[in-house]
């Protein structure tokens, strides 16, 4: 993982390209103070162009917001006595968020869970929180949501 400048600076763009053209397997770019969804696009608009401009092929899993899933990451549930099936979404980050914890533990940091996106979604912030206090973070990024 590589933290670059904030949107606000005028280091953003070259960051972004010296990085990814440095870079050709990086796990992670962090995007300090993303005031909403908009700017982790443009970065990821920008990281899109210049791995393609670089001959590489983007692989990354994509969400419909920051800290959510995507409806296509599903899980068909078993099918009801009329042969209908719901979808059970499925986190395409748990993998990477439960082995975070360990890593940091392992070299005595505190992991801290990134945020959550949907500032209007109070019940899908606490969620996130919960899990990720449960994959043993010590917190999270964002606005204070009391889980207990």
């Amino acid at each position: 993982m590589i933290r670059i400048n904030g949107l606000d600076t005028h280091y953003i763009y070259r960051d972004v390209i010296d990085i990814v053209e440095a870079y050709e397997r990086l796990d992670m770019i962090l995007i300090p103070k993303v005031g909403e969804a908009a700017d982790a696009c443009a970065v990821d608009t920008l990281v899109t162009q210049v791995e393609h401009a670089a001959g590489r092929e983007a692989h990354r899993p994509r969400t419909s917001f920051i800290g959510g899933v995507h409806p296509d990451c599903g899980v068909p549930a078993e099918a009801t006595l009329d042969g209908s099936r719901a979808c059970c979404w499925s986190d395409p980050w748990q993998a990477a968020q439960t082995r975070m914890p360990v890593a940091c533990r392992a070299n005595a940091l505190r992991p801290i869970d990134g945020p959550f996106g949907d500032f209007e979604d109070a019940a899908g912030r606490r969620s996130t929180a919960r899990r990720a206090a449960g994959f043993g973070y010590a917190g999270t990024w964002g606005p204070g949501i009391g889980v207990a």
